[in-house]
C-alpha cells in the first residue's frame, strides 16, 4: 500500500480517469484489475514488460514510474535534456529538507514519494508568507536576475516548465545594502509593478531558494550565466558558498575549454591578485568561478533528494545537486572546426591568454576586466 498524504485528504482524481490518489501516490486500473503504479515500476524494472491497456488514457504517466524505478537501481543520475549527459558531477550536500518519522522508513527507497506526504508540490519547507514567488521576486525586483522559463516541451504538456534559465546580472554586498542588513528595504518588480520588501538575509537566500523548482515529471533543470559585469565587482563571501551548491568545478570542463582553462589558472591577473592578497584563505573553487564569471560561460543545474540519516542517526531526507557541462557550447558547424555557439568564448579566452602572457610580470598590479563578455542572449 502507498502511503497516504498526512492531513487533509485531498484527492486529486480527474472526473472519470481511471487513476486516483495524491500526487504520485496513485493506482491504474488495468483491464478489471487496480495495481499500484509504483509496483508496476517495480515490475518493469526487473522484466523490462509491462502490462498495457491501450484504452487506458491515463496509462502514460507509467512510463516515467518506471525511468525513475530504473535509474534508481543502475544508480543513473537524472537526465538534464535530450542529448547524452556527460561532463558532469554530483554534490552530495549536508542540506537536510526534511526530517521524517520512522514510519516512513519503508519507503527511503522513493524519496520523491516521501517528499510528496510532508510538502505536496513544494520543494522545502516554508512558512506561510515565504514561498519560492517570493524568493523570485526579489530576483527580479532587486534587477538581480533575468528568468526565463520553458514550457511543454516534456511529452508536450503546455502546463509544465521544463526547464529554466537564469541569467545573474549582478551580485550586491552588503555594503551595498546599507547600514545594516537586517534593514528592510523596499523594491518594485518591474512587470508587476508591485513592492516587493527584504532584508539582505532573504536577498541572499533568493539565490537558493528561487532555484527550488521540480515539475511533476521530475525533470527539470536550470541553465544558469553569471554577466561578465559581474566579474568587475567585489563578490561577497557568502557567494563562495552558493557556488559550492550551484557552481561547476574545474573537473567538469572539457575540451577545447579544458586546455584554455588550464593555462588561464596559471595566467590570470585577478586570480594571482587573490593568492597573492590571501595566500592563508586560498580557496580552490576561487579559479573555476572566476573563470566561468568572466568568459560568461553557462552551465546546467539540477537537484533531487536522497534518504539518509543525521549525525544523530534522525532519519531525513537530504538534497543532491547535479552539475553539468552546456552540450550546446560543444555543437561544431558541419565541415568547420568551428563552434557553433562556443566559438565567441574560446576566442576571448584565447584573447586574454595571449595579453596575459605579454603582460606576465605586471598585469597583476593594474587589473583588467575589459574582456569581460556580455551576457548571452538565449533564443
Amino acid at each position: 500500500m502507498i502511503p497516504r498524504g498526512r492531513g487533509r485528504c485531498r484527492g486529486r482524481g480527474r472526473g472519470n480517469s481511471s487513476y486516483r490518489g495524491r500526487g504520485r501516490n496513485f493506482t491504474y486500473q488495468i483491464g478489471n484489475s487496480w495495481l499500484i503504479a509504483e509496483n508496476i515500476a517495480n515490475i518493469a524494472s526487473s522484466s523490462g514488460n509491462i502490462p498495457q491497456d491501450q484504452n487506458n488514457s491515463s496509462y502514460e504517466e507509467i512510463p516515467d514510474l518506471t525511468k525513475q524505478k530504473k535509474r534508481k537501481n543502475n544508480n543513473i543520475p537524472p537526465s538534464y535534456d535530450d542529448e547524452d549527459s556527460y561532463n558532469e558531477e554530483q554534490i552530495t550536500s549536508n542540506e537536510v529538507i526534511l526530517v521524517i518519522e520512522n514510519c516512513d522508513l519503508e519507503w527511503k527507497e522513493y524519496p520523491w514519494t516521501i517528499m510528496s506526504r510532508y510538502l505536496d508540490r513544494a520543494s522545502y519547507a516554508t512558512g506561510s508568507s515565504t514561498s519560492r514567488s517570493y524568493y523570485l521576486n526579489i530576483l527580479n525586483s532587486t534587477e538581480t536576475a533575468q528568468i526565463q522559463y520553458s514550457y511543454g516541451n516534456i511529452r508536450t504538456n503546455t502546463r509544465i516548465i521544463d526547464s529554466s534559465k537564469i541569467i545573474i546580472k549582478k551580485i550586491m554586498s552588503v555594503q551595498e545594502w546599507g547600514i545594516s542588513p537586517l534593514k528592510v528595504k523596499e523594491f518594485v518588480h518591474p512587470k508587476l509593478r508591485t513592492q516587493v520588501k527584504c532584508n539582505y538575509w532573504d536577498y541572499i537566500q533568493a539565490f537558493e531558494k528561487a532555484l527550488l523548482h521540480e515539475n511533476e515529471k521530475r525533470e527539470h533543470y536550470w541553465l544558469i550565466e553569471i554577466c561578465g559585469e559581474v566579474y568587475k565587482h567585489p563578490i561577497p563571501n557568502w557567494f563562495l558558498k552558493w557556488w559550492n551548491f550551484h557552481g561547476p568545478s574545474g573537473n567538469i570542463i572539457p575540451e577545447p575549454f579544458k586546455g584554455l582553462y588550464t593555462e588561464w589558472v596559471k595566467l590570470s591577473p585577478k586570480l594571482k591578485e587573490i593568492e597573492n592578497k590571501n595566500k592563508e584563505k586560498w580557496i580552490e573553487d576561487i579559479a573555476p568561478m572566476n573563470f566561468f564569471m568572466e568568459f560568461s560561460i553557462p552551465w546546467i543545474w539540477k537537484w533531487s533528494p536522497r534518504f539518509g540519516y543525521t549525525e544523530k542517526n534522525i532519519p531525513c531526507i537530504y538534497r543532491n545537486y547535479h552539475i553539468q557541462f552546456w552540450n550546446k557550447l560543444l555543437e561544431i558547424y558541419p565541415n568547420t572546426n568551428r563552434l557553433l555557439y562556443g566559438q565567441e568564448i574560446v576566442d576571448s579566452i584565447k584573447e586574454v591568454n595571449n595579453n596575459s602572457q605579454v603582460n606576465l610580470d605586471t598585469s597583476y598590479l593594474n587589473l583588467d576586466t575589459s574582456m569581460a563578455l556580455p551576457c548571452i542572449q538565449f533564443d
